[in-house]
């Protein structure tokens, strides 16, 4: 619940489409967005929800535990589409309790999404950082479905 409260934005706050104006993603992200938003949605909420909120840990490995990246993705109605906020938290061991991993940084993406359209309103500096990574969130939106159908 405190994580929907704190990807939830506000009216006026820098995540609105009102704020800021919206970019275009390129070529190869547009069409991952739309993916990870499909396999997500597809996902539904869970049962006493309404918005659709899932977490997923990217990475080479198959153990989450030892991933570094978390994802949260946060999709909620906004108008006559949806709004997808993307987390990303960037972790790494702490020395001492290496059970124990700690956000080094975060960035976030928020995009609106209406048949078949995305604007994207990231702050100006997350972007490259966001779409590098789209690759691994889709691949592991995907491997916890799979997970999860068992």
């Amino acid at each position: 619940m405190l994580l929907a409260a704190l990807l939830l934005s506000r009216p006026g706050s820098p995540a609105t489409a009102d704020s800021l104006p919206p970019l275009q993603p390129d070529r190869t992200a547009r069409p991952l967005l739309l993916d990870i938003y499909s396999e997500v949605r597809e996902m539904g909420p869970r049962p006493g929800e309404i918005l659709i909120k899932r977490e997923f840990f990217v990475g080479e490995d198959d153990d989450d535990t030892n991933k570094d990246i978390h994802v949260a993705i946060v999709i909620q109605p906004e108008g006559s589409g949806d709004k997808m906020t993307i987390l990303v938290n960037y972790m790494r061991r702490d020395r001492k309790r290496r059970n124990v991993a700690l956000t080094t940084h975060s960035r976030t993406l928020t995009c609106l999404l209406e048949g078949g359209r995305v604007e994207v309103f990231p702050p100006r500096r997350d972007q490259r950082r966001i779409d590098d990574i789209l690759p691994g969130i889709l691949r592991a939106v995907r491997d916890k479905k799979r997970l999860l159908r068992r």
